[in-house]
């Protein structure tokens, strides 16, 4: 969790790949992330801020930032971002903790893709196996950019980045046999089919009750468990 412990900053820099330095910080609150991540986009020629960003911050274990990069530049609407950049960064820096952030170039609210939740569940996934513990990830838009109130989603606000570290969608194995060994034993009997379907169903029920408990709203539930707005609905009766 975020350190609320007030100390003094620590004198260091933090390094960019663009070759900006910013001074190092104490991160107090998301509200913290999401100020660094603003004044390094609004460090960018104002002809980037029609493309999607990626960056990743290294955050110490007494909660200090480490090191802050531009990971990629993507295009108006996407932005790949391989695995091994975003964890070969906090490697090299020898971050324990990371927050990762990215930017949607329309003027609304900056609410996550159906590919964003995704992305960032995998990312807490893999990063269990690194000792990394990934905090965060923000979501930045143009009305974060030309608003002076605090514009921004977050992953841990929200509560879905307690909810990733339950989800095991995506648990890893260790070589293709597993995997193979997995789906003989899923489809050992084609009578088992249809009830492993309906199991699915409830596991997805049973997510979508966490998630209200919760406090999300429906959209974000819709996005991470598939299911419709009726069914979801129907869990608040």
């Amino acid at each position: 969790m975020v350190s609320k412990k007030k100390t003094e900053v620590k004198k260091m820099e933090v390094q960019t790949i663009k070759g900006f330095k910013l001074k190092a910080s104490k991160i107090n609150t998301v509200e913290d992330y999401y100020k660094i991540f603003l004044d390094f986009f609004k460090r960018e020629p104002k002809s980037l801020y029609s493309k999607e960003h990626f960056w990743i911050m290294g955050i110490d274990n007494d909660s200090y930032s480490v090191c802050l990069y531009l990971v990629a530049l993507g295009s108006e609407n996407m932005v790949k971002v391989p695995m091994t950049d975003v964890f070969g960064i906090a490697v090299q820096s020898k971050a324990t903790n990371i927050v990762v952030a990215h930017n949607h170039t329309t003027r609304k609210n900056p609410e996550p893709s159906q590919f964003d939740i995704d992305f960032t569940n995998k990312l807490s996934h893999v990063s269990q196996y690194l000792n990394i513990n990934v905090l965060d990830h923000i979501i930045l838009s143009a009305l974060s950019l030309e608003s002076r109130e605090s514009i921004y989603y977050s992953f841990l606000v929200t509560g879905l980045m307690d909810f990733f570290k339950q989800d095991l969608s995506y648990k890893l194995v260790d070589d293709v046999k597993d995997i193979l060994d997995k789906e003989k034993q899923d489809y050992k009997l084609d009578g088992k089919k249809d009830g492993k379907v309906e199991g699915k169903h409830e596991e997805k029920i049973s997510i979508a009750k966490k998630l209200l408990n919760l406090n999300l709203d429906i959209e974000t539930i819709i996005k991470a468990t598939g299911l419709t707005e009726k069914e979801i609905k129907n869990l608040k009766i």
